[in-house]
């Protein structure tokens, strides 16, 4: 199992490349804000890093409202 900080400290993080496609989709909605400790959570039981959108969703984002 890998520690927290190999999932979180990655090159080229998800994170920005995701807030601006969501920031550009035609689609009205809301990204919710994130609990940071619970998204450093949730990261660390799916295994993934941040640098994989669903990382990056799951450790910046609370969710995302769509309307």
């Amino acid at each position: 199992m890998r520690e927290l900080s190999e999932l979180t400290d990655v090159e080229e993080p998800a994170w920005p490349l995701l807030a601006k496609a969501l920031d550009a989709s035609g689609v009205s909605m809301e990204v919710l804000p994130v609990d940071p400790a619970l998204g450093r959570a949730c990261l660390l039981q799916l295994q993934v890093t941040a640098r994989s959108w669903l990382g990056g969703m799951v450790l910046n984002c609370g969710g995302v409202v769509l309307d």
